[in-house]
């Protein structure tokens, strides 16, 4: 696996000041992470009139343009131009669809 750079190194520090506790499993071949366990934000203020899907969307890529050097992603929504989310009573789920030198995720067919 390569080893995580000093920008991922810097933004993992971020992260633990949320929730020191904070875990990551790493991608062998991508040296970025798979899994992230833990708090990754604060609560997220009320949501007024955008319904709860909207805000998991917003706060999913919010989450991604703050962290993008730990995903070595330069540009959130150029490489996942597709999201779904999927709500029941337990919460919300945001699905992302990347894009990758122009190819689309294989997860994106099976969606």
């Amino acid at each position: 696996m390569p080893e995580p750079t000093a920008q991922q190194l810097a933004a993992l520090d971020a992260l633990r000041k949320t929730d020191p506790n904070l875990r990551v499993e790493w991608d062998e071949d991508t040296g970025t992470p798979a899994l992230i366990h833990g708090a990754l934000s604060s609560p997220s203020p009320p949501i007024g009139a955008q319904s709860i899907a909207d805000a998991a969307h917003d706060a999913a890529y919010e989450f991604l343009r703050q962290n993008k050097a730990l995903y070595r992603v330069p540009d959130v929504d150029q490489a996942f131009p597709r999201s779904r989310v999927v709500s029941d009573e337990f919460g919300s789920t945001v699905h992302l669809f990347q894009l990758h030198q122009g190819v689309r995720s294989m997860m994106e067919n099976l969606a």
